[in-house]
């Protein structure tokens, strides 16, 4: 009787061992990138500082792993010799997941298996969208403030219903996701 307890114990603890023995894994596959090495990082104020550099398994392909897990935040990874990178989020929730993209259009980022980040990169995709229609407009307005020339009105009224829409798909995204990251 007292064995078979010692054994029930001893398997429950090496269940919970291999369960806790690997806390995070993060897979990248980076097509057209031809360095063996991977820098992966993540913010700490307005610092950036390094996790790990991870070692190509076999050209393009990294794993990040380890057996505690990582604290929620952004994290990025680098590429060298460019130092382009991507950024990432990791949850308590969800700390095992693919990310996929090409060193050549890293704008193109999929993720699997990891729900918040696919937000993420539509969320970023929305702002990159308002971006590139308000700048020129922001440009024109400079322009005209810089020459002393009165500023166009219907400029200045379509550049603050662009950054009103940027306003709103702020609040959506926090009211949609009122407990995430």
């Amino acid at each position: 009787m007292v064995l078979r307890k010692v054994y029930i114990l001893a398997l429950f603890s090496f269940i919970c061992l291999d369960i806790n023995a690997q806390a995070y894994k993060i897979n990248f596959e980076i097509s057209d990138y031809d360095n063996d090495t991977l820098l992966v990082g993540y913010y700490y104020g307005d610092r950036q500082l390094l996790l790990d550099t991870v070692y190509a398994k076999k050209k393009g392909v990294f794993e990040l792993s380890g057996a505690e897990s990582l604290k929620d935040g952004m994290y990025l990874a680098l590429l060298r010799p460019t130092n382009n990178f991507i950024q990432f989020l990791i949850d308590g929730k969800a700390q095992n997941f693919d990310i996929k993209f090409s060193s050549k259009d890293m704008t193109k980022v999929k993720f699997t298996n990891s729900p918040i980040n696919k937000e993420f990169m539509d969320y970023v995709g929305e702002l990159k969208d308002m971006r590139e229609k308000a700048d020129p407009i922001r440009e024109k307005l400079k322009k005209e403030k810089d020459e002393g020339k009165p500023l166009d009105t219907k400029s200045k009224e379509t550049l603050d219903k662009l950054d009103k829409e940027v306003d709103d798909i702020q609040h959506a995204v926090v009211a949609k996701n009122p407990n995430s990251l």
